[in-house]
């Protein structure tokens, strides 16, 4: 989002509030402008609208990006002829770990076979 973007965002934050019940101040505003101002607007804008049907309380940042990565993965599937989105280093943590694992799986064998049946 860009400076410009902000009072929109602000509006759009503080209504989910007042829809929620909960109060915001300032700071929360700003904390949150922080946490999300890395996306565009339109994807931050659809993502509480999102918070806002599925979501029984106020939403946590969190909940919020999730929402936003789940637009964008939606939005590029849906054009093909975009690359797929980067990983995030947690999410490349959690590939590596899950690829690591199946190397072992294959590539040691297990204890049930036969050793006739090993290679």
């Amino acid at each position: 989002m860009k400076e410009a973007d902000r009072a929109r965002f602000y509006l759009a934050l503080g209504t989910l509030g007042e829809i929620k019940q909960r109060q915001l101040s300032a700071l929360v505003l700003a904390a949150y402008w922080e946490d999300l101002e890395s996306w565009g607007l339109d994807i931050v804008l659809e993502a509480l609208k999102r918070c806002r049907r599925e979501l029984e309380f106020f939403p946590q940042a969190v909940d919020v990006i999730e929402r936003c990565r789940a637009i964008r993965d939606d939005r590029r599937a849906s054009q093909s002829s975009l690359p797929p989105a980067p990983m995030t280093p947690a999410e490349q943590a959690e590939a590596d770990q899950g690829r690591a694992k199946f190397r072992a799986l294959v590539n040691n064998p297990t204890q049930k076979m036969s050793p006739r049946r090993r290679p």
